[in-house]
């Protein structure tokens, strides 16, 4: 059984590795953008039966959802989805990534998109959902090895 501790930003990870699982914690900054028009989207973020939900209140606001999960080695998908698919909902924005509490920037672009009302199109590469759909990202376990040297087990 190895035990290691991460420092980053004053913040204090503490990592716990049988063998078996490994704990996993992924953020997204997301923001909103919506004319008057508009209503404001919901999210939520999901990893292995872990979710988390935020609806936004106005429009340029910005949040950080974040999901923590006990994940195998391999791959795993991560999901961001809007809460509706009505479809006079503004647009989300990715604008930032971090895994294990570190910042990831060009991956970030790895990610696919679809709009729900046109499944048999996926976007590679695009952080902006202009309409109800899904974003996903696949992400490597353990991440200390699989994602930039992330994690400094």
């Amino acid at each position: 059984m190895i035990v290691s501790f991460h420092i980053f930003n004053d913040a204090v990870w503490c990592s716990l590795n049988n063998g078996m699982s490994h704990p996993t914690t992924i953020s997204l900054t997301v923001r909103a953008v919506a004319t008057p028009s508009q209503t404001l989207p919901g999210v939520s973020l999901r990893l292995k039966g872990q979710r988390q939900d935020h609806q936004f209140t106005r429009s340029m606001e910005e949040h950080r959802v974040t999901v923590c999960a006990e994940l195998e080695e391999g791959a795993h998908t991560l999901f961001l989805h809007y809460l509706s698919s009505s479809a006079q909902q503004g647009s989300v924005e990715i604008v930032k990534m971090h895994i294990q509490g570190m910042p990831i920037g060009r991956p970030m672009y790895d990610g696919i998109y679809h709009a729900w009302d046109d499944p048999d199109t996926h976007q590679k590469g695009q952080l902006t959902m202009q309409r109800p759909g899904s974003w996903r990202y696949t992400i490597g376990v353990p991440t200390h090895t699989k994602h930039y040297g992330v994690g400094f087990a």
